[in-house]
């Protein structure tokens, strides 16, 4: 039997890295054939992908990929082989790569959609290996548009999904169901969401009652609940959530306090509980779980450190510890901290 799962709550466990290099937008981090560490991103000053090849908790190497813009969103999922990873440029362009199936991470595909600038993207897969990919596009509407993983084909036709308007995020979760629920927040602070059907057919997007200011970001409780579960910040300073209580009925809007700024990172603790990492208005981080896996009770914050700003970008190792990426208020670099 494995050791049990160090607590995410321990203020003292955590180690942090400066990685040298200053980065704009999200993160994606993912494994390569190799079983390696890879956090994906973009660089600053040449708005090029590039990523940073891990060994423990430490970064051996940093990697810049040649014209291959990634000045947009950066979004992953994993594969049967590997992992699928999708970026969108400056000129509209989203791209993407079957790492695990190429050797040295340079046959990258494009996909044919009519992306906004910088596109907002979001990507998961569902029961059927199909891989369905939500960005915003140049109408400034949410798009979706999907491909199969095996036998790995071309992207499909892309559809534009009713209602949403103008988004300023994006957001994908797959149930236990194994059907995807999306998530969309606009510049007025509204909440729209949209579910995947049995057949694979998205039905329209619909309005969760809630104020929202900024992002909004989805997990799945995965121990033995298997329900969505989406986390914003009010109106007010606190951090909220809105549970799923069944695969489609939605539960109460709940206030989990603090005073943070927009853009809570949710995810999936290693005994099934949901947690959040936040950022306090004097740019500390915080985190908080879950009582139990499906609980509507939570754990009081913790902090864990100081100087953050968004996005962040969380992994959970094959051993279960916790690994976040960060820019740092000090310097402008991107600092990864380490659950030790």
């Amino acid at each position: 039997m494995g050791k049990p799962a160090k607590p995410m709550l321990d203020a003292s466990g955590w180690t942090f890295q400066d990685l040298g290099r200053q980065v704009t937008g999200p993160s994606a981090w993912l494994r390569d054939s190799d079983g390696e560490l890879r956090l994906y991103t973009c660089d600053a000053d040449s708005g090029l992908l590039s990523y940073s090849q891990w060994s423990g908790q430490d970064c051996e190497s940093w990697r810049l990929l040649q014209e291959e813009d990634a000045r947009g969103g950066i979004t992953a999922a994993e594969t049967g082989s590997g992992w699928e990873l999708v970026f969108a440029g400056a000129d509209g362009r989203i791209r993407s790569a079957e790492i695990g199936q190429y050797y040295d991470d340079t046959h990258y595909s494009q996909a044919a959609v009519n992306a906004a600038p910088q596109a907002l993207v979001a990507l998961a897969k569902d029961g059927d290996d199909q891989f369905h990919l939500i960005y915003q596009g140049d109408d400034g509407a949410v798009w979706r548009v999907a491909r199969s993983e095996v036998p790995v084909g071309r992207w499909k036709t892309p559809e534009r999904f009713a209602g949403g308007g103008g988004i300023v995020s994006l957001d994908l979760a797959c149930q236990e169901n194994e059907r995807l629920v999306a998530f969309a927040t606009n510049p007025n602070g509204e909440l729209y969401t949209a579910d995947e059907g049995a057949d694979g057919q998205w039905g329209e997007f619909e309005q969760l009652p809630a104020q929202v200011d900024g992002p909004a970001a989805a997990a799945v409780n995965n121990g033995g609940v298997g329900t969505v579960a989406v986390f914003y910040k009010g109106t007010d300073p606190h951090q909220w959530y809105r549970p799923r209580t069944d695969m489609k009925t939605w539960g109460q809007e709940t206030s989990l306090g603090g005073s943070i700024v927009p853009g809570p990172t949710p995810f999936n603790g290693p005994d099934g509980r949901l947690a959040t990492l936040v950022v306090a208005d004097d740019a500390s981080v915080w985190i908080n779980q879950q009582t139990s896996p499906g609980s509507l009770t939570w754990d009081d914050y913790v902090r864990i450190g100081e100087n953050v700003t968004g996005p962040l970008s969380v992994h959970r190792n094959h051993d279960g510890l916790i690994r976040f990426a960060y820019t740092s208020t000090t310097n402008g670099n991107l600092w990864v901290a380490t659950q030790v």
